[in-house]
């Protein structure tokens, strides 16, 4: 027992030394994008998205207050707090065939307030005329 307990300080005094911040002068020789490249247009980005940069762009504000948002399911409420989980839930609303008026009466069951249905109705409409007008835009582009 009493091995253990020196190695467990030996170790701990080690570990204690060293720096985990890497330095300055380090810092090319990380493993994660350590490859400098010049690509000077948005073909990077558009990769990083996986092709998805209609969905990627959209953004909705919700006029909601601390109250109306107290009272939404959690996911709900996470929609309205981060882009990306919104974009993610309009996206498979989107593929799954669900129509505005699916989401208001799936919102009129949870017995969220009328606001909030509203504000989800308000986005879920603009993210399909935004998810149509990209579509638009590429097929303008290819031709």
């Amino acid at each position: 027992m009493r091995l253990s307990v020196l190695l467990l300080v030996a170790v701990t005094a080690l570990l204690s030394t060293t720096n985990a911040i890497s330095m300055e002068e380090e810092a090319g020789k990380r493993s994660l994008r350590s490859m400098k490249t010049k690509v000077q247009d948005n073909q990077v980005e558009e990769e990083r998205a996986g092709g998805t940069s209609a969905i990627t762009a959209f953004y909705h504000n919700f006029d909601l207050n601390s109250l109306d948002k107290l009272f939404l399911p959690a996911d709900l409420r996470r929609m309205t707090k981060e882009p990306e989980f919104l974009r993610h839930m309009m996206n498979s609303w989107k593929t799954g065939y669900r129509s505005v008026d699916d989401i208001v009466a799936y919102m009129t069951e949870l017995k969220i307030s009328e606001k909030a249905i509203e504000q989800f109705k308000i986005a879920y409409s603009a993210y399909i005329e935004h998810v149509k007008a990209i579509a638009a835009a590429k097929l303008a582009n290819a031709h």
